[in-house]
């Protein structure tokens, strides 16, 4: 589990200073990645305990522990550019499909 401290501005509450106070959330670091048109995005994240998702830096505590969230990462993004492919290749075919004259041909 991972834990992280959220301190809103206090421009963006609209209070005092006196009246802002760190929100702890516990819960696990994921990777939020997702097929968009320019390519595969990625962002890292905090999935609470009641499952709400928050998008946060991510920061790694040790080097074991960063290579295995980037390993992790690495699998993602290739599943979704195998997605992808897989997709893309669908679509070419029914395309191809579509574009075939019907009935024989002499």
């Amino acid at each position: 589990m991972s834990e992280i401290e959220s301190n809103t501005s206090e421009a963006d509450k609209g209070l005092n200073a006196d009246d802002t106070k760190p929100t702890s959330f516990t819960g696990r670091s994921v990777f939020a990645v997702e097929t968009v048109a320019a390519g595969i995005a990625v962002q890292t994240a905090l999935l609470t305990e009641d499952n709400k998702v928050i998008l946060v830096p991510a920061v790694f505590p040790d080097v074991g522990y960063a290579l295995q969230q980037i390993d992790e990462l690495r699998q993602m993004v290739l599943d979704h550019f195998t997605r992808a492919a897989k997709v893309g290749a669908q679509v070419l075919a029914e395309e191809a499909a579509q574009n075939e004259p019907e009935g024989p041909q002499h």
